[in-house]
């Protein structure tokens, strides 16, 4: 499962093209000095639609109208992309061997509900291509008080490193080393999986 999910997301960010959200990021690397291309995304849960909606027996305690989603209730939305659970994140993350602290502002330290693995593909005046690889994920305190996210009320965003790559000044990632990492993990995984059957079979 983790292998396939890995060759999966490392096939994606070889050939996926740009997405249309991209140009909404805004942050300090994505300046004159960098032109961002591309975002892949695994997201804890991802977008589904509720389980209320218009004309249904919930709608009916509230004046408030539904939005008219693109699925029926419960079911993953158009937006909907690479979905997993906190596990699942986790293991991704652990499986690339990142640096990850406690996150701040976040009652869950390490995955906290709705929590997307963002990769974001940049490229600089020479044409290198680079990669951030960030955690983003509401706050408590946005969580709590239901706010809405917007520019001026953007979520949490965590910069993550991972063990044996080195960044540039900006904290970018070559792409080489990037897939090189993935290339490690997934053998790792092979091996790994490798022994298991071993002991299986003995």
């Amino acid at each position: 499962m983790m292998k396939k999910l890995l060759s999966l997301m490392m096939a994606l960010l070889m050939v996926f093209g740009t997405v249309s959200f991209a140009e909404n990021v805004d942050d300090k690397a994505a300046d004159d000095s960098y032109t961002l291309e591309q975002v892949v995304i695994l997201s804890r849960h991802n977008l589904r639609a509720p389980l209320s909606s218009n004309g249904s027996v919930p709608s009916e305690l509230t004046p408030h109208s539904w939005i008219q989603w693109s699925a029926n209730s419960s079911e993953l939305i158009l937006k909907g992309g690479f979905c997993a659970h906190d596990v699942t994140v986790l293991g991704t993350l652990t499986a690339l061997g990142a640096k990850l602290d406690a996150l701040p502002d976040s009652i869950e330290t390490k995955t906290p509900i709705g929590v997307k693995l963002m990769f974001e593909r940049l490229r600089d005046q020479e044409g290198q291509a680079w990669y951030r690889v960030s955690l983003v994920y509401r706050s408590t305190e946005q969580i709590r008080s239901a706010e809405m996210l917007t520019l001026d009320n953007p979520p949490m965003k965590y910069t993550l490193s991972f063990e044996g790559v080195e960044t540039n000044g900006d904290g970018l990632i070559a792409e080489a080393d990037l897939f090189s990492l993935f290339d490690r993990s997934v053998s790792v995984l092979d091996e790994l999986e490798t022994a298991y059957a071993l002991e299986d079979a003995a």
